[in-house]
């Protein structure tokens, strides 16, 4: 074989090579196109996480403070015998009736207001005009209406005035009379069903009733403090008397004026009443004034601490509640 010959037959060798390279080449390239992965998605810019809202803290409530309501006097009342008082009749459902004299604080209120009941001596007893208004009365009665008085401490003032009978007095019985008692209502009975109506119909404050009485009114005051327990906030009775045998243990505050040298109502009567007291381990403060008679309403009700210890008494509910 010519060299020629040879050269040729390589050449052959080499182009089936070279194509066989080339196949290979081009396979492999094909496959790794279709091997290769996917372009990875963009990856999207990191969302914040969210933030706690927190609430502000509540201001002033723009909601309006309830409407201050004034205090219209009873359909039953007329003007007084001498302003600001009102006077009043109150029927009971018994067809008994009672005088009594209103004090209600001319501007209007917001909230409960403390009701005083003041129970005259004998001096005042009707039928008349004002009697429990006057004389040596107004030493109570014109206390707790004054001007300083009713703006430190608003409160409603009631002045029962005892007629319903002849020769009426506060204390009739000491012990309360039995039910189906057909003889006229005693005052004190009266005046107690005033209040009630007077509850009802006004925003009275029923843990902050307080209840005072000088000379027939002082046995007035005792006697509620025994007949209605724990009814009223506070008592003051002045140069009065009661029924010790009846004291029983409740959360009405007294405190108690009487001279020692009272030739109308003896001091052992004051002395009695607070002894008794202290047994049952109920409050008393007792305040005896030496060398005094019976008309101490001056003295008593001048008082400086007085007013103050009687509106900061209160009862742990209202009467009636349970406990």
């Amino acid at each position: 074989m010519s060299t020629l010959e040879k050269l040729k037959i390589w050449r052959k060798k080499l182009w089936v090579v070279w194509v066989a390279l080339a196949l290979l080449l081009a396979g492999a390239s094909g496959c790794a196109k279709k091997r290769r992965a996917p372009a990875p998605a963009p990856v999207p810019a990191p969302v914040p996480a969210p933030t706690e809202v927190v609430p502000e803290a509540p201001g002033p409530s723009s909601a309006a403070s309830p409407a201050a309501l004034p205090l219209v006097p009873p359909s039953e009342c007329e003007s007084g015998p001498r302003a600001p008082w009102l006077r009043c009749t109150h029927t009971s459902w018994s067809g008994e009736t009672l005088l009594y004299y209103l004090f209600l604080p001319a501007s209007p209120v917001k909230e409960a207001l403390p009701a005083i009941t003041i129970l005259h001596g004998s001096s005042g007893s009707g039928p008349g005009e004002g009697e429990a208004l006057s004389g040596g009365h107004r030493f109570a009665t014109d206390l707790w209406i004054r001007e300083d008085v009713q703006a430190r401490h608003p409160s409603i003032v009631v002045v029962p005035q005892a007629e319903p009978a002849a020769g009426e007095t506060w204390v009739r019985f000491w012990r309360a009379p039995s039910v189906g008692d057909a003889r006229p209502k005693e005052a004190l009975v009266l005046v107690m069903e005033v209040l009630a109506m007077l509850e009802r119909r006004y925003p009275v404050d029923r843990r902050r009733l307080y209840l005072t009485g000088q000379s027939m009114g002082g046995f007035g005051a005792w006697l509620a403090y025994t007949r209605y327990p724990g009814h009223f906030a506070a008592i003051v009775p002045v140069c009065g008397g009661g029924d010790p045998g009846a004291v029983v243990r409740n959360p009405t505050a007294v405190w108690a004026f009487h001279g020692d040298g009272d030739t109308v109502v003896p001091v052992s009567r004051a002395r009695e009443m607070v002894a008794a007291i202290v047994a049952a381990g109920a409050l008393v403060r007792y305040s005896e004034l030496p060398g005094r008679n019976h008309n101490i309403f001056a003295e008593s009700y001048a008082e400086p601490e007085l007013l103050e210890w009687l509106f900061a008494q209160r009862l742990p509910q209202a009467p009636g509640e349970a406990r």
